[in-house]
């Protein structure tokens, strides 16, 4: 089979618990005859000042003969809806994405983590008719932190309304913004679609 692996990263920008399951994953699938590929994120900021490549285009490489494609991704807007953490659909990202999929013919997508791309990727592979699977590493589809711990770092119980993720952002220090609630409403909206 032809496999397309998504992560939010990869090695060697990253190695850490999602990272290396991906990494160890990818090489045990390739051991036993298929072709693995991987597709992650890589922030714009850390291109070289003289880099020729815009956001949002695929840079084919490899990670110790691994097949890799990173997507360089435009994280210099800090506002929450682009926010690498926080942001849940890119369409750039999203366009991308399809183009790859419709380029290479991957017979299976194994999406590791969603965060830095677009949560609307698993409704691109479905359309397009390719198995899908997910692995969750962590709670990033029902929490934009990832990990169910507050900006306080207390346990949270979840993502009840709109209003209280909003608040959590700004550490409760005080009524969250209306655009916030916003943004809430729609994210969740698209994680659950996801």
């Amino acid at each position: 089979m032809k496999i397309l692996f998504v992560c939010h990263d990869f090695p060697p920008y990253k190695l850490a618990g999602a990272q290396l399951f991906a990494l160890q994953t990818a090489r045990e699938l390739v051991a036993l005859g298929h072709d693995v590929r991987v597709l992650y994120p890589v922030n714009a900021s850390t291109e070289p000042a003289d880099s020729t490549i815009e956001p949002y285009q695929l840079r084919r490489t490899d990670f110790e003969g691994l097949p890799v494609y990173q997507l360089i991704v435009n994280d210099r807007e800090p506002l929450l809806n682009r926010h690498p953490q926080y942001c849940f659909e890119q369409p750039a990202v999203e366009r991308a994405f399809h183009e790859l999929l419709v380029t290479e013919r991957f017979d299976a997508v194994h999406f590791h983590l969603l965060y830095r791309l677009s949560a609307r990727l698993p409704l691109i592979t479905k359309a397009l008719g390719i198995r899908t699977v997910a692995t969750l590493h962590d709670y990033w589809l029902l929490c934009a932190m990832g990990h169910m711990l507050d900006t306080q770092c207390r346990e949270c119980s979840g993502p009840e309304t709109p209003e209280k993720c909003a608040a959590c952002l700004n550490g409760f220090q005080r009524a969250p913004e209306p655009a916030a609630v916003t943004f809430f409403k729609k994210r969740d909206a698209t994680t659950k679609a996801a």
